[in-house]
């Protein structure tokens, strides 16, 4: 049977509603923004592009780059990486959200995590793309279904490092316990039981 505890669920709905507005913050104001594109989306769209182009070449593909657009030597069409590309997207802003607003009971725990999580979705993505580009070199009419199922692994990874953040960094200092270890569920039973 589920038990709810008012402070504790006015704290839980409080963060997720500062989570919330921070990914929608970061994902639909600061990096649609122009200076964010400039800046730091267009640049890093170059780097992810040459990332690929280095994996492409050690699979053995021909591959020639222009900044963001890859030709690949039998493909008949430029494989252009837009900024939504690089892995700065719905996942990774989703985990944003959860980790920056987080009552870490330390900066550093919650750093430790921006990196993990960076690193982590990063390497994810240029996996995604990089299989979406072989999956489809040979047949282009699947590139739609395989580039949507490559979005939702990106998704599910910032969901499960999401929810390893929370677990890992936990709203106990705010006296919530989202999880609770089956040994301290079975005192809690244990001690209702035996106090009548």
């Amino acid at each position: 049977m589920l038990k709810f505890n008012k402070k504790e669920d006015l704290l839980a709905v409080k963060w997720l509603i500062k989570a919330i507005v921070v990914w929608l913050l970061i994902s639909e104001v600061i990096w649609e923004s122009g200076w964010v594109q400039a800046y730091i989306a267009d640049p890093y769209t170059g780097v992810v592009a040459w990332e690929l182009e280095k994996i492409l070449h050690l699979l053995g593909y021909e591959v020639a780059r222009d900044h963001a657009d890859l030709a690949i030597r039998g493909i008949p069409y430029v494989i252009g990486i837009s900024p939504r590309c690089t892995g700065l997207s719905a996942g990774f802003f989703i985990y944003l959200g959860v980790v920056t607003t987080l009552p870490a009971p330390a900066l550093r725990a919650r750093i430790f995590w921006l990196a993990l999580g960076t690193a982590v979705l990063t390497a994810t993505n240029i996996f995604r793309v990089t299989a979406v580009i072989v999956l489809t070199s040979t047949d282009p009419s699947r590139f739609a279904f395989f580039h949507k199922i490559s979005i939702d692994l990106n998704l599910l990874v910032g969901g499960v490092l999401s929810l390893l953040a929370i677990r890992s960094l936990s709203l106990n200092p705010m006296g919530i316990k989202v999880f609770k270890p089956s040994g301290e569920k079975e005192a809690e039973e244990t001690t209702k039981t035996e106090g009548g």
